[in-house]
């Protein structure tokens, strides 16, 4: 019977590959998307007084949060600045309101 060759000529099975590296942990953006959703569905309802006025402040609050903690940072800034430009909005309309009637 014929001796099995292997690449290094040994005759020795090959040893086993090293394993694998563990799976890097998922990015954890929890906080930069929940400040965007917020912030842009505060947008769309800041016409609606008091909806208008706690979706900019929580879309604020989280965005801080979610740069602060470098989570997802560039959805945190988008988030904020979201934020801020809707409560100001929401604040324009209701001051022009008030002046109104």
């Amino acid at each position: 019977m014929a001796e099995q060759s292997t690449p290094d000529g040994t005759g020795q099975p090959a040893a086993a590959p090293p394993p694998a590296a563990p799976a890097a942990p998922p990015a954890k953006v929890g906080f930069g998307v929940t400040a965007l959703v917020l912030g842009i569905v505060a947008v769309f309802l800041c016409w609606i007084p008091l909806i208008g006025l706690i979706l900019p402040i929580l879309a604020l609050v989280f965005g801080g949060i979610g740069i602060y903690l470098h989570n997802g940072k560039g959805m945190a800034v988008a988030g904020l600045v979201l934020g801020i430009i809707t409560f100001a909005l929401n604040m324009g309309i209701m001051l022009f309101s008030a002046f109104k009637a």
